[in-house]
């Protein structure tokens, strides 16, 4: 290493430099860090029309989400699934916590898809079981 002493010779002629690969190497460590730790938010990745009601409040964010499109087509983390996978999803899930459930339905989706998708999650064991919407 050299020492202030030394360096004080090469103050005038402009050779002195400062070793930037510590700075850089710490920064990507950082930002490794940060991304790791980090929590992300799963978003929705169907669009679907929530119906609006006024006496909606906020859920925890510990909860399974199904969506349901006005077609009657049932999505889980942005794929596709059929009525029968639901309760395997569930029987998983409710092996580690306790688990609840928020059906995303469209406003326009059938009645019947939607009992139909509660009732399954029920019978997987799931005891609270909400449906989505937006405030009026």
């Amino acid at each position: 290493m050299k020492r202030l002493r030394d360096l004080e010779q090469f103050k005038d002629t402009g050779l002195v430099e400062v070793n930037m690969s510590p700075l850089v190497d710490m920064v990507f460590l950082l930002l490794i860090f940060f991304m790791v730790t980090s929590v992300f938010v799963q978003q929705q990745v169907v669009d679907i029309d929530k119906p609006s009601a006024s006496q909606s409040h906020a859920m925890e964010t510990e909860s399974i989400q199904f969506s349901l499109t006005r077609g009657g087509k049932i999505f889980y983390k942005g794929n596709e699934i059929s009525p029968v996978k639901i309760r395997p999803i569930l029987a998983r899930a409710m092996l580690m916590t306790k688990t609840s459930v928020v059906i995303v339905a469209d406003e326009y989706s059938n009645t019947k898809d939607l009992i139909t998708l509660m009732d399954d999650c029920r019978s997987a064991g799931v005891k609270n079981v909400s449906v989505a919407t937006s405030p009026k």
